[in-house]
């Protein structure tokens, strides 16, 4: 076997767990703590798939691809522009949110079971506390497949705060589904061992990891960047209400 896939695994704590996402401390921390010993005590099940079927299901989820990564895969970079997706970098105005600090209302829970009200609700709920860019709608469906990122020139007004990066599905009616979500710690965009306080209205290059996803974007649908300052209750919020400005036609 040359892959392992895990379930709810991580190879880096810090930057997407339960406890810290990218270096912000996430509410799932403190239950988190009090039921793990327990889920750390119960033993495997072999009866869900059958141990003599689980490396032959395993293999027929690879066969699809000769190699990783597959060459079916290509990058595409989206710029963000005034309200907008754009293939090419425009110069345009900069944009500030501060976010409310119930942005988040629709998030879900970050460490999701499948357990009802667990999974992100319609997007739109939380849209207005956010800065949204919309590409075109599409003319043929698009898969997405890999790890998202953005990459912002950004600059706050307090010395800690943090962004949230939500990438969306918006249906011809107007329906928002979460794609893919991910967050920077603004104090930790140098060093995760040597936090930096932030320079208020100092611009910085940063970038915003997604976590890995795979999604199919219909067609007659459009992708949607939301930029926000705040994510309660799946994040613990800074300690003071964060304006964030950001550089469009320099941000990706």
């Amino acid at each position: 076997m040359k892959t392992i896939a895990t379930l709810m695994g991580t190879d880096d704590r810090w930057r997407e767990d339960v406890h810290f996402c990218s270096g912000c401390l996430a509410n799932d921390n403190f239950w988190w703590v009090s039921i793990i010993q327990l889920n750390n005590a119960m033993p495997p099940d072999p009866e869900i798939v059958g141990a003599d079927r689980w490396l032959d299901m395993w293999r027929e989820r690879l066969a699809g691809a000769a190699f990783w990564p597959s060459p079916n895969i290509t990058n595409t970079s989206l710029w963000l522009i005034q309200q907008t997706l754009e293939a090419d970098a425009v110069s345009a105005a900069e944009l500030a949110i501060c976010s409310p600090p119930s942005f988040g209302a629709a998030a879900g829970d970050m460490c999701s079971f499948a357990i009802p009200g667990d999974m992100a609700a319609d997007c739109r709920i939380d849209a207005a506390g956010a800065l949204q860019f919309k590409a075109a709608p599409l003319a043929d469906a698009l898969d997405i497949l890999g790890q998202p990122s953005v990459d912002l020139k950004v600059s706050a007004d307090q010395a800690q705060g943090f962004v949230v990066a939500l990438l969306v599905d918006e249906a011809p009616n107007g329906a928002q589904t979460l794609i893919a979500r991910g967050f920077c710690n603004l104090n930790h965009r140098i060093s995760d061992i040597e936090p930096t306080p932030i320079t208020p209205g100092e611009e910085m290059a940063v970038t915003v990891p997604m976590y890995g996803t795979g999604y199919r974007v219909p067609p007659g649908h459009r992708i949607v960047l939301q930029i926000a300052s705040a994510y309660w209750p799946v994040l613990w919020p800074a300690p003071e209400p964060v304006t964030l400005t950001i550089r469009p036609g320099q941000s990706q």
